[in-house]
């Protein structure tokens, strides 16, 4: 699921609710640009981040990195997303495309490549607690987007609830804070 308005500057931030998982169920959560695989869970690709239920790690890319701890029933997964003015969004419009009875989507060649944009970070909590972060992420326009596993044997599907509405301070309680290069003399880059 992903939601249908998307951010490319300043910050969000949103919560998803792990109702139910069930034996086999699994969540993930994070954000993803338009140009995501839709038919692979968040962060199988280069235009998506987020974390896993399973054992905490973030992935991006299909590839994990250690991140915080696995989450369950009851928790509830932050998002925090921030995208300094340096970022370039992507535009991107689909085409839906009619084959016999089913919808399928036209391709479309990106207009330029993607690239790193230094002080921008996806960062995960889990009931309020910080579990890391993952920084200098792809260029382009971010929406919240969660993926939901169940085995086929499971009765009951995987639930989660969540409102893309989100905020677009910090979470509260925290500083934001940003890793960005400075331009002027004397300073560390850490503000």
């Amino acid at each position: 699921m992903r939601a249908s308005r998307g951010i490319a500057f300043g910050y969000f931030y949103y919560e998803a609710k792990v109702v139910s998982l069930g034996e086999t169920g699994a969540i993930r959560v994070g954000v993803q640009t338009q140009w995501a695989d839709l038919h692979g869970p968040v962060g199988i690709d280069t235009h998506g981040y987020g974390v896993c239920s399973v054992n905490g790690d973030a992935v991006s890319n299909s590839q994990k990195s250690r991140m915080g701890r696995a989450f369950t029933n009851g928790d509830v997964v932050g998002v925090a997303l921030y995208l300094p003015s340096t970022n370039s969004p992507r535009e991107r419009t689909r085409e839906p495309v009619v084959w016999g009875k089913k919808s399928y989507w036209a391709q479309e060649t990106p207009a330029h490549e993607p690239v790193p944009v230094a002080g921008s970070f996806v960062e995960f909590y889990v009931n309020g607690v910080t579990q890391g972060r993952m920084e200098n992420l792809m260029s382009g326009t971010y929406f919240p987007a969660i993926s939901l596993f169940t085995a086929h044997a499971q009765k009951e599907p995987a639930r989660a609830r969540v409102s893309f509405k989100g905020t677009t301070g910090y979470p509260p309680g925290c500083t934001a804070w940003n890793r960005a290069p400075q331009t002027s003399t004397g300073n560390d880059g850490e503000s």
